[in-house]
């Protein structure tokens, strides 16, 4: 129980942080004059390096005999400080601040990896720490960020998201630094590209799946990253936009907190399932809010939706798949949650500046329906197949 309350403290720091960065990165580069297609180029970049630079970080963490995971972690974060110490005080040219921003979210990316592979660290050892416990703190203290942060800015200047971000990157260095991490090897992830070939051989049903899932995500960022333009339109402030995202980020807790003792009663399959469903229920309810009080509103579905959908997700792939298959099968996740922001992130930017907020909803609504009925086709259920009951 200790071990998995200072993870917990990690997890807040860290999604935090997340929260400060990416929560808020459209809303900053907006008040320094970059435009929506401009945004989402920066996004994109980030992502995309964040795609090639994380097997390179997860082998040498594997490799070296040298440094410690934690000094790793707090080797990024220190390198992390100086750039948004650059960012907030040496500049306000657009340009430099979208490159900056570019790095920030590379980084990010790259650091939830290390930090999720801790508690592989532990299980490992045969030390017991609650993966969902933790995770769902982090989401807990993404809300409370979120909604303090919109707060501020109304009060002070957008500035302050800089101040904020530096200060729980702080809270996660000490939290990381005085967290006794087992010394264990990491999944060499650069070994994975040349196993998802024999990977798709054994699950061909996978590659439906990976679609799926990188349309849901083509919605569910679109529908974060831009959420302050569609605010906007309808009076909305950062102030409102603080609020939703916590929102969010608050409904999505108790079912993280509680998701154990609902995969006893219900396939992850079916969970799945229904979490895609949610994201499709969201999408038509945004596309045809007209008021920020029913932008706001949809956001109780999160419940089902993402919340869901990353326990789920997870817990099919361990069931799906043999175990010596596990690691690339979560890999798959990462590879389309990643395609499917990216694509988000050009997409979505670009028709906002050339179309306007309700035809990226309308797009991002296709979208996301599509990989509904695609994860409906081609997500099997391994535990009626070994003949468990369950719904």
């Amino acid at each position: 129980m200790k071990t998995t309350i200072k993870y917990s403290f990690i997890n807040a720091s860290y999604w935090m942080m997340f929260c400060a960065v990416y929560g808020f990165a459209n809303f900053y580069m907006l008040q320094f004059g970059l435009i929506s297609s401009q945004i989402g180029v920066i996004l994109a970049v980030g992502n995309i390096s964040a795609f090639f630079l994380q097997p390179l970080v997860a082998s040498f963490a594997d490799r070296t005999k040298k440094f410690s995971l934690n000094q790793i972690i707090l080797a990024f974060l220190f390198v992390f400080l100086f750039v948004i110490s650059v960012l907030g005080l040496l500049t306000t040219q657009k340009y430099i601040i979208g490159a900056m921003f570019a790095v920030l979210v590379a980084m990010l990316f790259i650091l939830q990896p290390l930090i999720n592979a801790i508690s592989g660290c532990f299980e490992s050892h045969n030390i017991s720490i609650n993966f969902g416990v933790a995770r769902s703190m982090g989401s807990l203290f993404y809300a409370i960020a979120s909604y303090g942060i919109g707060i501020l800015i109304n009060l002070f200047d957008p500035k302050i998201v800089l101040l904020t971000a530096a200060i729980f990157v702080g809270l996660l260095f000490f939290s990381t630094m005085f967290f006794k991490i087992p010394k264990t090897k990491l999944e060499n992830e650069l070994e994975l590209a040349s196993g998802f070939i024999r990977f798709f051989k054994d699950y061909p049903h996978f590659i439906g799946v990976a679609i799926g899932i990188a349309c849901i995500f083509f919605f569910h960022t679109a529908s974060n990253i831009y959420m302050f333009q569609i605010l906007s339109q309808y009076g909305g402030t950062s102030a409102d936009l603080g609020i939703t995202l916590g929102l969010a980020a608050m409904l999505e807790v108790p079912t993280m907190f509680l998701f154990s003792k609902l995969n006893k009663h219900f396939h992850s399959a079916t969970l799945f399932k229904i979490s895609a469903f949610f994201f499709v229920l969201k999408s038509i309810i945004l596309i045809n809010a007209d008021t920020v009080l029913l932008i706001q509103g949809q956001q109780i579905f999160q419940m089902f939706a993402f919340a869901l959908f990353t326990p789920a997700s997870v817990e099919y792939i361990n069931q799906s798949v043999a175990p010596k298959d596990r690691v690339k099968g979560q890999a798959l996740i990462t590879t389309a949650n990643t395609l499917g922001a990216t694509l988000s992130t050009l997409i979505g930017g670009r028709m906002l500046t050339s179309y306007g907020v309700h035809s990226m909803l309308f797009v991002s609504s296709i979208v996301v329906s599509i990989g509904f009925l695609v994860l409906l086709l081609f997500i099997k259920d391994p535990l009626k197949r070994k003949g468990r009951k369950k719904l």
